[in-house]
């Protein structure tokens, strides 16, 4: 199964750009939510369901479901480790 990746951003945000960047760069399948513009309800919502506090906030999926890695240095660990 080929990665594939899904990233909630907003686009004030540098590690976000950093992460879609090195998605990009690595070819890898990826998948984009930008909640730039989201309410304070629903950003709250994503950062309680998530267990993650800030953006991005990235999951790969697995063949048994999604995976969370966490932010860009986890995500970025997780290309390169």
């Amino acid at each position: 199964m080929d990665r594939k990746y899904a990233l909630w951003v907003k686009n004030t945000c540098p590690y976000c750009t950093k992460a879609v960047a090195l998605l990009n760069d690595k070819k890898i399948d990826y998948v984009v939510w930008d909640v730039t513009d989201a309410s304070d309800t629903r950003i709250k919502a994503l950062k309680e369901s998530t267990a993650h506090e800030t953006f991005p906030i990235c999951y790969e999926f697995t063949s048994i479901g999604p995976k969370k890695i966490g932010g860009f240095e986890e995500l970025e660990s997780h290309l390169n480790g």
